[in-house]
């Protein structure tokens, strides 16, 4: 293989990743930085704390989903390793 493209193909595999990781990061981050200032300004939702049920029902969810979507793509451009799939 080409050393070129196969560094082409490394620098796409880490802008996807940084594209869609930092913000997921950022947004998780932010949303327990929220419920740690706004201390028990939240009630529950069906008996959990709030943050417990957004941990379960939004954030591991909305990873796996990422990295489903992640690992399809990064395979997509494996795949096409010898051209340009933009």
């Amino acid at each position: 293989m080409n050393a070129e493209r196969v560094e082409r193909l490394r620098k796409r595999q880490l802008r996807l990743a940084l594209g869609m990781g930092l913000p997921y990061l950022g947004l998780v981050a932010g949303m327990f930085v929220f419920f740690y200032i706004g201390g028990r300004n939240f009630g529950p939702v069906e008996e959990l704390p709030l943050r417990y049920w957004l941990s379960a029902v939004v954030v591991y969810p909305v990873g796996w989903g990422l990295y489903a979507w992640f690992a399809r793509r990064s395979a997509a451009l494996e795949r096409n390793l010898e051209g340009d799939d933009r």
